[in-house]
């Protein structure tokens, strides 16, 4: 028996520390201020630059200091139903007027960007 082998799409450590019943609605942009998208074979149509989660900071976009994925899920490939795509990105976001950041895991899914959790 060897090391155990992570599940592909994973996360890596550590876990957020609080995590939304209903996740935060959001916007991932790219420089330009352009949404950002990714492709079925999880290519990036830009680098993220900014987040805006009213909820968590207000009106104004957050500037994004550092990133790591995207990592694509199948989510629920068993069934065939509720089986879906999405892709998850670890973020630390400077919120504009702050001095503090905030480092929060995103998801995409059908185009729709939220705020899942947050790692205080």
């Amino acid at each position: 028996s060897g090391e155990p082998v992570a599940w592909p799409g994973h996360v890596p450590g550590p876990a957020p520390t609080r995590v939304f019943e209903t996740p935060l609605p959001a916007e991932l942009r790219d420089a330009t201020g352009t949404p950002i998208t990714v492709s079925a074979r999880g290519t990036m149509s830009g680098a993220p630059a900014t987040l805006q989660c009213r909820k968590l900071w207000g009106a104004e976009p957050g500037r994004v200091e550092s990133w790591a994925g995207p990592w694509p899920q199948d989510v629920r490939w068993w069934d065939a139903d509720q089986r879906a795509r999405q892709v998850l990105w670890q973020l630390v976001v400077r919120p504009d007027g702050t001095d503090g950041v905030v480092a929060c895991l995103v998801s995409m899914h059908r185009s729709r960007v939220q705020v899942d959790a947050v790692y205080d």
